[in-house]
């Protein structure tokens, strides 16, 4: 997927969250705001860290974000984050890394934008 591609489909599973009975939504919108609020930091670490060319910060940005979009299954970014990482750990490659993140970003920003729609519901 390249990045800015228009109709970008991003999916999502809020299953996995469980809080207590009487206060489930409001426990399910402040993970969805932590979700936000790492998500958008830590891109913006990844930006800084891909125009410096430091591959290994790029590469610990994109593992701190990973696992809360493995745990909410958020795709496609859980998958390009993934990429991001191996590339640059075990192939120890960084060709394509910039594409990578800038796609990784533009996945993020849509990712963010339907969360923030369902918690204003």
């Amino acid at each position: 997927m390249k990045p800015n591609m228009p109709g970008m489909k991003i999916s999502y599973n809020l299953s996995g969250l469980d809080g207590l009975e009487d206060k489930h939504d409001q426990f399910i919108k402040e993970m969805i705001r932590l979700f936000i609020k790492g998500t958008s930091s830590g891109m913006k670490g990844m930006q800084v860290a891909a125009k410096e060319k430091d591959w290994n910060t790029v590469a610990e940005h994109a593992h701190k974000i990973l696992g809360p979009c493995k745990h909410l299954e958020v795709m496609p970014l859980a998958k390009t984050l993934r990429s991001i990482e191996n590339t640059i750990f075990d192939l120890k490659k960084t060709d394509g890394i910039p594409e990578l993140v800038e796609q990784a970003e533009e996945e993020a920003k849509e990712t963010i934008k339907v969360f923030e729609k369902l918690i204003s519901e």
